[in-house]
Order: structure tokens, then sequence, then C-alpha cells
């Protein structure tokens, strides 16, 4: 479990954020703390962010991937997914990790998700839905006004002032560029459509400052892999920054420090005859101004799931397109962009969602692995 020293304050036991020693009669901060065990030195205190994988949490009440999850208040919501249906199933999880149940409006899989005003908004999805549903942070479900254009697999992010939904498209879909934005009261406002029309990986900038669109493919067209990059700010003003150095779709995304952060994903290959996906371990981040900076890359080619965990942008599984098809790897890059390996997932799948909970914890739930579908829900604890 995640290091730390607790006191108990009213019944409740507290956890010390801060240690001081006296020193030459100053106060200097204590960093870390360590006790003999088994003749062996262990940490159990640490001031230094931390990020640690603690096992898990109950299983989602149905195995699914293809699942969208969002935060509401102290909760982690995945909603719908695919199991060979469409699913309405709404798993939440609160910051003890105990799992509440609820549903979604319609079934389905496929969908955009994006948190604001303290709601957790799930738009679009499979069949080529435009509905939204909106879950406070009591659980209470709210549809507000759908989405412009029905889409399957748009993307979903939030800047300070709106959550927004871009693009979407897959299979043989042709690929959609409407944009539709919500504001903290789930008015919806439809801004400049993205500028190519595309299922994009979305994510904000560390500050809240944008909405990014980056890459995406249009299933309409095998060579369609694109590298462009849509930016909208808190007045849905869209602007267009640095490409990315290589167009690729399905990305891990998160937002750590001032930064936004794209990592893995897959491209079209092509052995001579006929294009193929393959995956990429590339990744990069823009910062609160836009500007494309070129990070390490993963330590495996993979299309992760991606989110963000205090401190840092955790990026973990996700699908390598050749054998064994699924990975177990784990990292993360800090606030400032350092890239570090993180415990592995006990377990291998793609396809996963991931949302925080409590303000402490990163939950990883679902997907498709060796076994076929997922119930599963792995946890990280971080502090910051």
């Amino acid at each position: 479990m995640a290091k730390g020293i607790y006191i108990g304050v009213g019944g409740a036991a507290k956890k010390i954020k801060k240690v001081y020693l006296g020193v030459g009669g100053a106060a200097k901060k204590v960093r870390k703390i360590y006790i003999g065990a088994g003749g062996t030195a262990k940490l159990i205190f640490s001031s230094d962010p931390i990020l640690e994988y603690v096992g898990t949490a109950t299983s989602l009440c149905a195995s699914r991937a293809y699942l969208a999850g969002a935060s509401a208040g102290n909760y982690a919501l995945f909603a719908g997914g695919c199991n060979g249906n469409y699913q309405s199933l709404v798993d939440a999880y609160n910051g003890s990790l105990s799992r509440i149940t609820t549903c979604l409006s319609q079934a389905r899989a496929y969908m955009g998700a994006a948190s604001i005003g303290g709601y957790a908004l799930f738009a679009g999805g499979g069949g080529l839905q435009a509905a939204v549903d909106a879950f406070d942070a009591n659980l209470t479900r709210t549809t507000p006004a759908g989405l412009s254009q029905a889409r399957t697999n748009p993307a979903g992010a939030s800047n300070a002032a709106y959550a927004v939904f871009g693009g979407g498209g897959m299979g043989s879909d042709s690929g959609y560029s409407a944009v539709d934005a919500y504001n903290s009261s789930l008015v919806r406002a439809t801004p400049t459509a993205l500028s190519q029309s595309r299922n994009p990986s979305a994510v904000s900038t560390g500050n809240k400052n944008y909405v990014l669109f980056a890459g995406g493919y249009n299933g309409g067209n095998c060579y369609g892999v694109w590298a462009t990059v849509d930016a909208y700010d808190t007045c849905l003003a869209r602007t267009t920054p640095t490409s990315l150095s290589a167009g690729r779709y399905d990305m891990g995304t998160a937002a750590v420090g001032d930064y936004a952060v794209f990592a893995g994903g897959a491209y079209k290959d092509n052995n001579g005859e006929d294009y193929y996906d393959a995956a990429k371990a590339d990744a990069e981040a823009y910062s609160s101004s836009l500007v494309r900076i070129a990070l390490t890359p993963l330590s495996s080619a993979r299309a992760p799931a991606g989110v963000s965990a205090g401190d840092f942008a955790l990026f973990a599984g996700g699908a390598t397109y050749f054998p064994p098809y699924v990975s177990a790897a784990a990292e993360f890059y800090s606030a400032s962009l350092v890239r570090t390996a993180a415990a592995s997932l006990p377990a291998a799948r793609k396809l996963m969602a991931a949302a925080t909970a409590g303000g402490r914890y990163a939950l990883l739930a679902g997907g498709y692995g060796s076994s076929g579908f997922s119930d599963r829900v792995d946890v990280y604890s971080y502090s910051s």
C-alpha cells in the first residue's frame, strides 16, 4: 500500500503530509523516513510525489471493453462498453474504492468522456448515437442536449470552461469533424469544427488553458492517418499548433504539470501490398503555450490507456497489434517530463478505461486480454 504515517484525529486516521525536525535552531523538512524490518530498510514516509501499484478494486459488474472513464466529485466512473453486446452499465468507485452501479440512458460503447463543473459526461457512441449523459458528484444522471452530429468514437477532454468533444468515426466511417462543447451548466455550444475529419485523441494542457485534439484516423481512407493538432481555448477559439512528429491514432493521453502528453498509439504500415495496424512508442508533449516537446518514448510500442494522476501522467497496458497483442507495461512522466517505469499490470490487456477516484487513486478498468473481456480494475495510488 501507499507509504505514509497516520495519526488519530477525531476518531479518524489522518495522513501526515509533512514532517519537520529541529536542526541548529531551524525547522528542516524531512523528505523520507525508513524503519528496519527483517534486516532491510523499509520506506514508511516520503514527502516526494509517489505513484505505486496497490492492487485491485472490486471487479466491474460485467466484463467489457470499449468502455469510457471520467471523474465526478470523488468518483471514478466507467460507463458503457461492449462484450458482444452494447452495455448501459456504469460502475462508480469512490475514494474508499467502494463500487456503486448505475446506468446510462442508452446502451452503447465507443463514447467520448470528459469532466466539467463536477459532472462526468459520456457522449456519442456505437451505432452513431448523439446521446450525452451527465453524472454529478452524487451520481445523479441528467441528459443535456445531445451532440450536434451523431457519431461513434468522439474524443473528449476539458479545459477550465468546457468539456469538449471533437471528431469521431471508426471502421469504414469516413470520419467526422464536428465539435461540441458543454459548460459547467451543461449548456451546449458548437465551436468551429476540427481542421480535418478524423477520430483524434484528446487531452487538456495541465493548466487547463486548452483542449488539444491530436492525430487520428479517417476510416474511409486507409492512407488517412493524421498528425494534425487542433487546440481550443476557454473561449472555444481554435488554433492549429505544430503537428505531431508523425501521424498516429489511438494514443494514450494525460495531463501533467502544465503539459498535455500524447504517448504511443498506432499507424498504418505497408508491406508492399496492404496497409495494416502497427504500434508506435513515440511520446510528445505540448506546453501551456502550445509548444511541442519530444519526450523519451514509451518502453515498448503500444496503444496504452492514459490517466492524469496528480504529479504523474500514467500510461499502462495497451494493444501491440502483433503477438502477444496485449501489453502489461506501465510507466509515467513526471511534471518535468521525465519518464520512469511503474509496476506493470498483473494482467496484460488493451481497450481499458481510466479515471481517478478520491484524489488519490488512478483506476484502470475492464478491457480485453488473453482470456477475453475483462472485469478487472487495477489501482495505482498517488500522492502530490
